[in-house]
């Protein structure tokens, strides 16, 4: 029986990057018996030794002024070479057959495992997406030269994972096409975002009625692509429809600190929660103006699971493109925006929430795709 190393980022808790981490290792324990871990860029390692079964080892998130020197040698992810000698060192000693890398900023540990260690040893890496161009929105709206290097690195790294990967799989069919025009290399496999089918309350609404007030919901962390994309919602698209009654929800960790720059008489910030699920239920449209961003959208099929039709961007619908008249409304300016608003009373009567579910639960839940998984797995 194959012998699998996984080695993974630190991902804030909850979040999209997280949730995708935790289904990737699930199903290799579930194909194969013996699965062992190790966590890059730890915030409080004692806590992930909590969470994380099988872990053999965790390291601590590199200093910035180190991260930045080894950054343009395309040492990412918290991956350094004192880092990545001890985790070759780890890869001999326990002699694993395979090792996933659940980044591609790890295309160094992956050629000298390769040049290093064995040829034999097969290397998966898992695409999030595309950290070149997520690296290089980063510079372009924020201005911050920090991330020069960041970009340089970023292709660096996954230059090489590109080239020492046995098996390259990526989260979106537009990721695959980028890497395969950047690098020459597209995906073997693409496993898109998805999320266990379990809900918390066994509700959805079956009944389309005319409703004389609708309540929107916006959910994402405090990150630049949520920040900058619900700020220009509520200045070009809430302020401008005040007298409709449409009320629209914020949640996301660190969004509280916003509250009095963002809250209007028909905008409320919750911020963080504890328990979301009931706002999935008692919400009537999930929106995401996303302008920026690579990779799969987490909160977007968060919606689905729960039924919730999407009124959304381009960005927003990335790898759902086939479903969006089903599940939702596709918005790019503001007077596309407003109009939907306007009009939202008709639009809510073409959306079944039973429906969006089962697209949910045939296209985009775990256990849908674990099937496509195993499959490729066979191979190796």
């Amino acid at each position: 029986m194959k012998k699998v190393l996984f080695i993974k980022r630190g991902f804030a808790p909850f979040t999209g990057g997280e949730l995708v981490s935790e289904r990737n290792f699930k199903f290799l324990s579930e194909k194969f018996s013996s699965v062992y871990s190790v966590i890059l860029q730890c915030e409080n390692i004692s806590e992930v030794k909590q969470k994380w079964p099988l872990l053999l080892d965790a390291f601590y998130k590199p200093s910035k002024s180190l991260s930045f020197i080894f950054s343009f040698y395309g040492y990412l992810g918290g991956l350094t070479p004192s880092i990545s000698n001890k985790i070759l060192n780890l890869i001999k000693k326990e002699k694993f057959d395979v090792v996933w890398l659940d980044t591609s900023l790890l295309g160094n540990l992956a050629q000298n495992i390769k040049i290093k260690i064995s040829k034999n040893i097969k290397i998966i890496t898992y695409f999030h997406n595309c950290e070149y161009d997520f690296n290089l929105h980063l510079l372009k709206t924020s201005k911050y030269i920090f991330y020069f290097p960041l970009i340089l690195g970023s292709k660096i790294a996954e230059k090489k994972s590109i080239e020492y990967s046995d098996l390259i799989i990526t989260i979106s069919e537009r990721d695959s096409n980028r890497l395969k025009h950047l690098y020459g290399r597209g995906a073997d496999l693409i496993l898109p975002v998805t999320l266990d089918k379990k809900v918390a309350f066994n509700y959805f609404s079956d009944k389309n009625k005319k409703k004389h007030g609708f309540i929107l919901l916006f959910v994402g962390s405090l990150f630049y692509a949520n920040y900058q994309g619900i700020k220009w919602f509520i200045e070009n698209v809430m302020d401008e429809i005040s007298n409709i009654n449409i009320k629209l929800k914020i949640v996301g960790k660190g969004f509280e600190k916003y509250k009095n720059e963002l809250e209007r008489k028909n905008v409320d910030v919750l911020g963080t929660v504890e328990n979301i699920y009931e706002l999935y239920y008692t919400t009537d449209f999930f929106v995401s103006p996303i302008f920026y961003g690579s990779g799969m959208k987490v909160k977007t099929i968060e919606a689905i699971k729960y039924g919730l039709p999407i009124i959304g961007t381009k960005e927003t619908f990335t790898g759902l493109e086939n479903f969006i008249h089903e599940i939702g409304i596709e918005c790019n300016k503001k007077e596309e925006f407003i109009y939907i608003m306007k009009n939202l009373n008709l639009y809510y009567e073409n959306f079944d929430r039973n429906r969006i579910r089962k697209i949910f639960e045939q296209n985009f839940s775990n256990e849908f795709l674990y099937k496509k998984f195993s499959e490729l797995m066979h191979s190796i």
